[in-house]
């Protein structure tokens, strides 16, 4: 599901929760839609790591305003409701989305961050729906950490590790991960990151002990 869809489907539940028929040319969806696109407009003028940070900043106040809420009805309608910083934060997301698959690896990286923690969301949730959604998510980050990869941004070669050693959105695969978290420490390596490089041949060898570029790589590291 494409991020901007979020928009139009908050309304639609919103609609929903509220006994209405959703109707997408109602003055409410139109007036939602008009927001919507404003605020893609300003976050094409916000630089990669800006959109990230203003991001992360949505996130916290999000957070600090769920927790002001005690009742199960306040949070229920905190679900099917979107505030304006709520849309802001869909639109900007789709922003970074764009920017990435259009060929900018760091944000292919920040989006596949953001993606993780939703999909790690989806997956405490239980039921069939819930899980082919999280499996649906964490095949959605990973083309975006492999685009940040081939940009040689070894944190997303570290994560792509991760998805493997979990089975997050793949079939699980000590050899595969292992396999990443080599070509993440040879990077670390050649950013002169050395500790971060050590944990990721660490990472490999507590999966595969017996693997030969990481032995190699971390003899020729401890010389």
């Amino acid at each position: 599901m494409k991020i901007a869809a979020l928009t139009l489907l908050a309304v639609a539940f919103a609609a929903q929760a509220q006994d209405l028929k959703y109707d997408p040319n109602s003055p409410a969806a139109l007036e939602a839609k008009a927001k919507y696109d404003g605020y893609e407009r300003d976050g094409k003028a916000l630089k990669t790591l800006e959109l990230y940070k203003e991001l992360e900043r949505l996130d916290v106040a999000k957070k600090f305003r769920m927790s002001l809420l005690t009742k199960p009805e306040e949070m229920m309608a905190a679900v099917f409701s979107m505030d304006d910083n709520d849309m802001r934060a869909i639109s900007y997301s789709t922003v970074l989305q764009k920017r990435g698959e259009a060929g900018d690896p760091y944000a292919s990286f920040y989006f596949a961050v953001r993606q993780w923690d939703y999909c790690v969301k989806l997956d405490k949730q239980t039921g069939d729906s819930w899980a082919k959604q999280a499996k649906e998510c964490w095949q959605g980050a990973m083309p975006a950490f492999k685009r940040a990869s081939d940009a040689q941004i070894a944190d997303a070669t570290f994560n792509i590790a991760r998805l493997y050693q979990n089975g997050f959105g793949v079939t699980p695969s000590k050899l595969a991960a292992a396999e990443w978290f080599v070509k993440a420490a040879d990077q670390y390596n050649k950013q002169k990151d050395r500790d971060e490089a050590l944990t990721a041949l660490e990472s490999a060898l507590n999966l595969v002990p017996d693997h030969p570029a990481a032995l190699r790589l971390r003899k020729a590291m401890l010389k």
